[in-house]
């Protein structure tokens, strides 16, 4: 296990910077996640990572050692860097058992007993063993590519983006038996990806990279409630921004009326962040008017555990976005009242 720490990094291909002045740790034994839209620079960051490129500026260390930056870069076979692609980058004329030992000495290649041990580390039975990639479903390629990154027992994995070609089912159970083989494995790992539940369901830590700068880095859980500025809310999680003007631990909107904030704020001008699973959606038809304000129901999308209802408030033209019980649905065009049951969070302007 070794930390990684970029430190200033920098690089630029002829044009505006693709990463300018990125600073992140990654401490040893933990897997970041890298977040970030279609061109922000993640993948440029992983390629001086594993040192297919070398940056314009600052320094790259991995276990202490400086591996880009101050002179001549360590070339990426003496990195002892693991790397998945997007598509695993199987050879097609190899079984199972010889792309996972390609990077091994021969005497291990020939023992078998590392390949027997990092199958079952990736949850693949032994009877895949013989087969060709063109056998195997998308899944399994990828804990294949795993496996032979995990073999030669590098100081660091790096995941390009490495089930974004899965469909989403297989999606989600590839991505949990690699997590499980990277912890068991004890490895440290940077994912690059754009899925916001890739990250925030595998990462110890996020960093979200906006326009080749890092906007925040934290834990997930941190980064999702407590966002640094408007671009974060939004992109980690779905957010609606709410002008308000905060006093104490209250904010005061135009819309929703005084809300409780989740932790301390500067007094003044700020954006409140609310999420749709902070808003409750509450039947109209009672005897006794249920707190809150009226709306109508836009649409409804439903994804079978849960759904979210997009509701216009009365008398405006703002709209909400609720999520809700799929068990306990209202139907477009209902008038309902909504109200903000949690406390939010705040970013001043």
């Amino acid at each position: 296990m070794s930390e990684l720490v970029l430190t200033d990094v920098g690089k630029a291909f002829g044009g505006p910077p693709v990463l300018d002045g990125v600073n992140l740790t990654v401490p040893a034994g933990s897997l970041t996640a890298v977040l970030g839209p279609s061109g922000c620079g993640k993948t440029t960051l992983l390629r001086l990572v594993a040192g297919f490129d070398d940056p314009d500026t600052g320094t790259i260390t991995l276990g202490g050692r400086t591996v880009a930056g101050r002179g001549r870069p360590v070339r990426p076979q003496r990195r002892q860097v693991g790397y998945v692609a997007q598509e695993g980058a199987l050879f097609p004329h190899l079984d199972v058992a010889a792309n996972i030992t390609f990077g091994l000495p021969r005497d291990q290649r020939r023992q078998g007993a590392r390949t027997t041990e990092l199958m079952a580390l990736v949850g693949l039975e032994p009877e895949l063993a013989g087969r060709l990639p063109s056998e195997l479903s998308g899944g399994q390629q990828q804990r294949v590519a795993l496996a032979r990154a995990l073999g030669p027992r590098p100081e660091l994995v790096l995941l390009d983006e490495p089930f974004s070609a899965l469909d989403a089912g297989l999606r989600g159970q590839t991505r949990a038996a690699v997590a499980a083989a990277l912890r068991a494995a004890g490895a440290t790992a940077v994912l690059v990806t754009h899925d916001q539940d890739e990250a925030l369901s595998m990462a110890d830590q996020l960093a979200v990279l906006r326009d080749g700068v890092v906007a925040q880095v934290g834990t997930p859980q941190a980064v999702y409630h407590s966002p640094v500025d408007a671009f974060t809310a939004t992109f980690v999680g779905d957010a609606m921004l709410l002008r308000c003007t905060v006093t104490g631990r209250r904010a005061s909107t135009d819309v929703l009326g005084v809300l409780d904030l989740d932790g301390p704020a500067r007094d003044g001008a700020a954006l409140a962040v609310v999420r749709p699973e902070h808003l409750e959606v509450l039947s109209a038809q009672t005897d006794r008017e249920p707190a809150g304000f009226d709306a109508q129901v836009g649409w409804v999308d439903f994804y079978g555990h849960d759904a979210v209802v997009h509701l216009v408030l009365a008398g405006t033209d703002t709209s909400l976005r609720a999520r809700a019980r799929s068990t306990e649905l209202p139907a477009p065009g209902d008038h309902v009242r909504v109200r903000v049951d949690a406390p939010v969070a705040c970013i001043a302007v």
